[in-house]
């Protein structure tokens, strides 16, 4: 069903107006200025009209209408800037916390069902989840889990220092990832495989530890006989 107010805004609207006149033959097309063709042309090709179904309705050739559509796209065309893009994600994160909140008052709401609420939870998080991930993608926020996961798993330094510093790290991914919500199963099982692999360490610096200090005693006692 047409919305009502769709249908107003289309009376009202001087591009389809001409349209209509056309269709009604109440208008020549080749009297319109090229202006008003491009307007027109626009509107119907938005619509899902072809390139030939636009020409034969406006009395022009396709090579026209391809070129009116061509100078359309030249005029909407992006050029790629800095600003352009902290205005683009500024809008996505608005909008992206328009529909957190909302979700968020469902999941609270008094009404609906369990899975109602639920199915809210778990879109609430995965909107964060994914606004994060975005941020990481685009720069904006720094992708903590996979780099320094991936510094300790490339770190061949085994000294106390170079372990202590790990373990701090680790416990900042952690806490960073359940506080942006992207916490999830495959970063867990990271972590916990990462503290495996810690401890592992921790083991074999004492044992080469142990190791060290035996053959210090070794040869002190060699040189003293």
């Amino acid at each position: 069903m047409d919305n009502p107010v769709d249908n107003k805004n289309k009376e009202e609207s001087p591009v389809f107006k001409i349209i209509q006149e056309i269709k009604d033959k109440t208008r020549d097309a080749k009297d319109m200025p090229k202006e008003s063709r491009q307007e027109c042309v626009e509107t119907l090709y938005s619509e899902g009209y072809s390139v030939s179904q636009i020409a034969q309705l406006l009395d022009r050739s396709e090579k026209t209408i391809k070129r009116d559509i061509q100078d359309i796209r030249q005029r909407g065309s992006v050029r790629p800037s800095v600003e352009l893009a902290a205005q683009l994600v500024g809008d996505m994160l608005k909008k992206l916390e328009v529909c957190h909140s909302y979700l968020v008052r469902i999941a609270h709401s008094k009404e609906g069902s369990l899975q109602e609420k639920s199915q809210a939870v778990y879109y609430a998080s995965k909107i964060i989840t994914e606004m994060t991930e975005r941020l990481q993608t685009l720069g904006y926020l720094p992708s903590a889990p996979q780099k320094v996961i991936g510094d300790i798993y490339h770190h061949n330094d085994c000294d106390d220092k170079s372990i202590a510093e790990a373990k701090e790290k680790l416990k900042e991914i952690e806490k960073i990832a359940q506080e942006t919500g992207a916490l999830d199963e495959d970063t867990k099982k990271r972590i916990e495989l990462l503290k495996t692999k810690i401890e592992k360490t921790e083991i074999v610096k004492e044992v080469e530890d142990l190791g060290k200090d035996q053959n210090s005693k070794n040869k002190e006692e060699t040189k003293n006989e």
